[in-house]
């Protein structure tokens, strides 16, 4: 355990910022060495706003806790690679996004020309893989290009490798919303800090191993 917390804060060390974008720096209340004691994760508030920080493979990425859809926990999702897309899938309602840029990831749908077109439903393009296709019908994962989960900036800095955030800017996000309301933001973080009968309707098709 105390070669993986030596190893994980090695790589973060390494790989100090991410995402500069010369805005305000904001300290997360945790340390590189903190994250890896923590199993890479840690939620907080900056200016009213529900956070996540979080480690993927040496990475570390910032992302609005509470998913846009229905403000379920997404910080406390499943973590993994999809076809090389950095990935975190909300544990409600299994919608996926890339903790790179925030947007929707799904897989394609390459429905033959003697299918009729709108006979899936939206349902079944929040698993991935998709279920119940023919392997002909099913594409790569793709970026949806919607912006749906803003990402902000993170650096690991000082001596200490305190890790500090900047909160993106520009464009709204969907999940813009959620994450500013105190309300569904606390419900979500009551959630994220592991009450087990608060955790959300039951899915089908769990995700892929969490954490980083």
């Amino acid at each position: 355990f105390l070669y993986f917390i030596g190893r994980l804060t090695r790589e973060l060390l390494a790989s100090s910022e991410v995402m500069a974008t010369g805005a305000s720096w904001h300290p997360t209340g945790v340390t590189v060495h903190d994250l890896a004691a923590k199993q890479g994760r840690h939620h907080f508030k900056v200016e009213g706003r529900f956070l996540t920080v979080l480690t993927h493979k040496g990475q570390l990425y910032c992302i609005d806790s509470p998913c846009h859809h229905a403000s379920g926990p997404l910080g406390e999702g499943a973590v993994s690679d999809i076809e090389g897309i950095p990935c975190i899938k909300c544990p409600w309602h299994n919608f996926i996004f890339a903790l790179d840029t925030g947007e929707r990831v799904q897989q394609e749908l390459l429905v033959p020309q003697d299918l009729p077109t709108g006979t899936f439903t939206p349902a079944s393009q929040m698993q991935y893989p998709l279920q119940g296709w023919p392997p002909e019908a099913l594409g790569p994962a793709k970026r949806t290009g919607q912006k749906a989960q803003r990402v902000h900036a993170v650096r690991v800095s000082g001596e200490n490798g305190d890790v500090e955030v900047s909160l993106g800017v520009g464009d709204r996000y969907l999940s813009d919303g959620p994450a500013l309301d105190q309300k569904r933001g606390k419900m979500c973080m009551t959630i994220a800090e592991g009450a087990p009968d608060k955790r959300g309707p039951s899915t089908k098709g769990g995700g892929s191993s969490g954490g980083g």
